[in-house]
């Protein structure tokens, strides 16, 4: 039997605040870490903005790359800026943690052509 979901999914959209953060970047640690900061700082201010109140469930997330031009770009590549938008929802309480068992599913799909952004879709899933 599984629980009923009390809450409808949510979208917020995070405009790119600075270089994507990806899997193939070569930048030392420093350059990376300053690229961190400032997406997971622009994340939790746009959520805080949206008011997004606490998931007391597990969610699924998708998070979708929007790019202004249509340059061919590896989809995946990009799962490093969403997980720092995943953690800035942890770290502003919409989510009560971001590890398995908080967010057991999480995908990154194209998104399309427009301002350089991840719109994040937060769904809530049933719990076992």
């Amino acid at each position: 039997m599984t629980a009923p979901l009390d809450r409808e999914p949510v979208t917020l959209l995070i405009p790119a605040p600075a270089a994507w953060i990806r899997t193939n970047d070569h930048r030392s640690w420093h350059p990376r870490a300053e690229l961190t900061r400032v997406w997971r700082t622009a994340a939790a201010a746009h959520a805080q903005h949206a008011r997004i109140p606490a998931f007391g469930m597990p969610v699924a997330i998708r998070g979708e790359i929007w790019k202004p031009t249509l340059r061919r770009f590896d989809v995946d590549g990009h799962m490093p800026s969403l997980k720092v938008c995943v953690d800035a929802l942890r770290d502003v309480g919409v989510l009560r943690g971001d590890d398995f068992t908080h967010v057991p599913e999480m995908t990154v799909a194209y998104g399309g052509v427009g301002a350089a952004r991840i719109v994040l879709t937060i769904t809530p899933k049933e719990k076992p």
